[in-house]
């Protein structure tokens, strides 16, 4: 293949887009995108021989997967992003009034389980669980952690009980909508 043959070629996830010049060994060298949006730079040999397939992400994903039992189905990590999809996407979920009732939602990445534990990583213990930085956000990279149930405590919504108010002074309950 001659190298000016290559210019809106497909190899694996890389469509090739411009000739750059010569590298130091006197290759070829293409600007890619990648599928994943990316733009990379690589050797025309890298790419007619299939060593270069992607920006880097499908060995990122393709290591994920072999390191994840049944695509990750039976970890923890699986149970909790199935139950953050009920509390948010499922009207029949106990916990649906306080999540997707009340307009918490997921992002789209998220929707890939994979690409949810390539975003958050695997629960630092058992005793982690995922916890929402802004407690009114919704589920998203740049908005969630691994969390001790001790953190999430102190990261709650303020609950706000209509009528009665304990007076920390007398130790008295009243109601401020009593008309006086």
């Amino acid at each position: 293949m001659k190298p000016h043959e290559l210019i809106n070629q497909r190899f694996g996830r890389l469509f090739v887009t411009k000739k750059i010049g010569l590298n130091k060994h006197k290759n070829v060298v293409w600007e890619c995108k990648c599928d994943c949006g990316k733009t990379v730079q690589t050797a025309a040999t890298n790419l007619v021989s299939g060593k270069s397939k992607s920006c880097g992400c499908l060995g990122a994903e393709n290591r994920l997967k072999a390191t994840t039992k049944h695509r990750g189905m039976k970890t923890p990590e699986y149970s909790v992003w199935r139950g953050m999809r009920a509390r948010c996407l499922s009207k029949n979920s106990t916990n649906y009034s306080d999540y997707g009732g009340r307009g918490i939602k997921i992002c789209e990445r998220w929707n890939n389980f994979l690409l949810f534990l390539n975003d958050v990583g695997k629960k630092p213990g058992p005793e982690y669980s995922l916890d929402r930085i802004d407690v009114n956000g919704n589920y998203e990279p740049s908005n969630c952690k691994w969390s001790t149930r001790e953190e999430q405590a102190r990261n709650r919504r303020k609950k706000v009980f209509a009528g009665s108010i304990c007076c920390p002074n007398c130790k008295t309950v009243f109601n401020p909508y009593d008309e006086k």
